[in-house]
């Protein structure tokens, strides 16, 4: 059986309140990467796009931060009937399985052109 860490080990001496701590700056780092990452999104291919957060106190966090567009572009997407919403949405399954895909198609690519040669 092993003896018992020391109180003044850092596994047994993170408490709650700094876990939460270390969670909620997590957070708070990846959602200005994702705000920014619109941002980018909008500039680059000259689109409109909106990010809503609810925070785990139900805070809402928004990008742009004026609320008007981001609700005028959230109605606009409500308004869209399912088949045109499902058109060019993908989620991260059809993602992963569309790359997959694409990466074994390549390889099948290589392995004839080198049978070929």
């Amino acid at each position: 059986m092993r003896p018992p860490r020391p109180s003044s080990c850092s596994k047994c001496s993170s408490s709650s309140s700094s876990s939460y701590s270390l969670t909620a700056t997590s957070l708070k780092s990846r959602l200005l990467t994702i705000f920014k990452k619109a941002q980018e999104l909008t500039t680059l291919c000259d689109i409109e796009a909106c990010v809503i957060h609810y925070g785990p106190d139900g805070e809402l966090k928004t990008w742009p931060e004026n609320r008007d567009i981001v609700r005028s572009l959230a109605l606009r997407y409500i308004q869209l009937d399912q088949a045109k919403r499902r058109k060019k949405s993908v989620n991260l399954h059809e993602f992963l399985n569309k790359n997959k895909d694409k990466k074994k198609m390549t390889d099948n690519f290589k392995k004839a052109k080198r049978n070929v040669e």
